[in-house]
């Protein structure tokens, strides 16, 4: 406090309000410091004032028995611009001053265009604390509005249906991502799966390639060389780095000789063989 009165003599409205109240009580009037915002900036989008750190300020109230609590501002006296104008305005000279903040109130007052934009989209960030962030009457009004009288159940259901929606929806994804792999030899050998599933001899859970073609050329003999050219050119593609559309179009051919179908057949197929 002293380094302040009687050596810097510098500083911000804090200091300012601080010394007051010290110099005050030191005289037997009670003081004390006060500390709020000063200034602000009006959105007309949504009819607010958008107060910002930088606007917070500080000032002191004096007890006297004839008024009672009277406020006071120091930094008034010492540097009345801060006070009657706000911090956009007086700090604007001041380059350093949230030079990072390209959206800042000074560095596009002269730029209607991009002033509009700012305010727009602090506006969206503001009715989004509103709506979703804060609950507000205006909430409650809309729910009371769709629904009717609100009670538990009414409340449980709008909760309900769009949260059972998305996890139907969620799960379809999943599934259909599951059944439809990224990898079309993948594709092919479910396709191929999938046909026999029809005879009990569906591919078992973490039953290889090589494994589930030898099976199948057992349950089907007629068919043992195809099963065999089939698990060649799966592991060729997969482990042998030779993914071409040549082998792949081989591995269908196969596969649709093993499934013992027609061209038409085949390309009803495709949802699984591509």
């Amino acid at each position: 406090m002293s380094e302040f009165l009687f050596e810097t003599k510098t500083g911000f409205c804090g200091h300012f309000a601080s010394a007051s109240a010290f110099l005050l009580r030191s005289v037997g009037i009670p003081a004390r410091v006060v500390t709020g915002y000063q200034g602000g900036e009006w959105n007309p989008y949504e009819n607010y004032f958008l107060v910002r750190q930088y606007d917070a300020h500080a000032w002191i109230e004096a007890w006297f028995p004839e008024q009672g609590w009277v406020r006071m501002d120091p930094t008034a006296w010492v540097a009345p611009d801060r006070v009657e104008k706000p911090a956009d305005d007086v700090l604007s000279k001041d380059n350093a001053f949230l030079q990072d903040n390209l959206l800042s109130a000074w560095s596009i007052s002269n730029n209607q265009i991009l002033m509009q934009i700012r305010h727009r989209i602090e506006a969206l960030n503001y009715g989004w604390h509103r709506w979703v962030l804060n609950y507000h009457h205006q909430q409650k009004g809309l729910l009371e509005h769709l629904l009717g009288a609100l009670s538990p159940l009414k409340l449980a259901l709008f909760l309900l249906v769009p949260f059972s929606l998305v996890i139907s929806l969620t799960l379809l994804l999943l599934n259909y991502k599951k059944k439809r792999s990224a990898n079309p030899a993948d594709n092919m050998i479910n396709a191929l799966s999938a046909y026999f599933a029809r005879e009990d001899m569906a591919r078992r859970t973490g039953e290889t390639v090589t494994h589930y073609c030898d099976r199948l050329a057992q349950y089907k003999p007629e068919y043992a060389e195809s099963f065999i050219r089939v698990s060649t050119l799966y592991e060729d593609i997969e482990y042998g780095q030779v993914c071409d559309a040549h082998r792949l179009t081989q591995l269908k051919q196969e596969i649709g000789y093993c499934l013992n179908v027609n061209k038409n057949l085949l390309v009803r197929l495709q949802w699984f063989l591509t």
